[in-house]
């Protein structure tokens, strides 16, 4: 989660579809959700297959894009899913602001909203399989998944612990900006989601815990036990002790960052802000650590989707 002013001068993000497209195996487009006054930028990639996959739908961060997890989507199209990335209007690189970037609650209803197009596509609903649908994400992203399995955010709770003498770096982000918060404590669950995956999940704190008890899908929540900005023990940690069917990884090293893909708009990013999102922090082997967290990811996916399989 990255405080707005950091990277406002960012504005100009070059669009690029994650491969080498074509009309059948790969696409990028945009959609409109009128109701909410919301245009979704989203980039989907299907396997070779006449078979429907499953689904893997990736939320980025705080002030991300969707390119910032390509090790993410590669990993999944090679284990043969189709796997689709968002931008979250208001909350990205290219047009962020600090309204977006703290209604963290308006991003499941993205989610959401491109999981129903791709469902009613006439091509790609063809090469879905709409019983095993996955949701991933960093950060606030790691949030949207859990919001998306049933998580519930109070912003008041969130207050609460911005306010205390525990409160960490997350909190910058939200102190001096008011928002509508009416909205807020809508749930979000949506049951088309069978597996929710959160790397260094953000606002541990403002989630309720009734609500996080009350999770029935399996999550995989994965941290760096370094995390400058998100303290592993307020995020991954807390999740995990609340929701029954969590699994937790804790990495040794890494920092917040290391869940990011390391390449030519990271490296423009690190010339704007104090967080150098390739190198700082990160006392780890970058593309070792994301080998080893997209396997744990795709095994703990496709075991929970079998799972599913034979409960039907």
């Amino acid at each position: 989660m990255w405080p707005y002013n950091r990277f406002i001068l960012l504005s100009i993000v070059t669009w690029t579809c994650l491969s080498s497209c074509n009309s059948r195996q790969s696409s990028s487009s945009v959609i409109v959700d009128g109701s909410r006054h919301r245009v979704i930028e989203f980039t989907i990639r299907a396997p070779v297959t006449e078979r429907p996959a499953p689904l893997i739908v990736i939320s980025h961060g705080a002030g991300g894009h969707y390119s910032d997890h390509v090790w993410l989507v590669n990993a999944f199209l090679r284990a043969g899913w189709v796997v689709a990335a968002l931008n979250h209007p208001h909350d990205t690189r290219k047009d962020g602001s600090p309204t977006g970037l703290i209604r963290v609650w308006d991003r499941p209803a993205d989610v959401s909203f491109l999981l129903s197009h791709l469902l009613k596509d006439p091509e790609w609903r063809k090469r879905i399989d709409a019983q095993k649908v996955a949701v991933a994400g960093f950060s606030s992203g790691g949030y949207t998944a859990i919001a998306l399995a049933g998580g519930i955010f109070d912003p008041v709770l969130m207050d609460r612990y911005c306010m205390s003498d525990n409160a960490g770096p997350d909190c910058q982000l939200s102190r001096g900006v008011a928002v509508d918060r009416a909205d807020a404590t809508l749930p979000f669950r949506d049951d088309r989601v069978k597996v929710a995956i959160a790397m260094a999940p953000a606002v541990g704190p403002g989630v309720t815990e009734d609500s996080l008890r009350g999770i029935e899908i399996p999550v995989l929540l994965i941290a760096a036990a370094d995390d400058e900005l998100v303290r592993p023990d307020l995020g991954a940690m807390r999740y995990a002790r609340l929701i029954r069917t969590a699994r937790l990884i804790v990495l040794p090293k890494g920092g917040h960052f290391v869940f990011l893909e390391c390449g030519p708009v990271t490296a423009l990013v690190d010339l704007f802000i104090d967080y150098n999102l390739c190198g700082r922090g990160i006392d780890a082997n970058r593309a070792e650590v994301q080998r080893r967290v997209g396997e744990a990811a795709i095994t703990f996916a496709g075991r929970a989707l079998s799972t599913t399989d034979e409960a039907t």
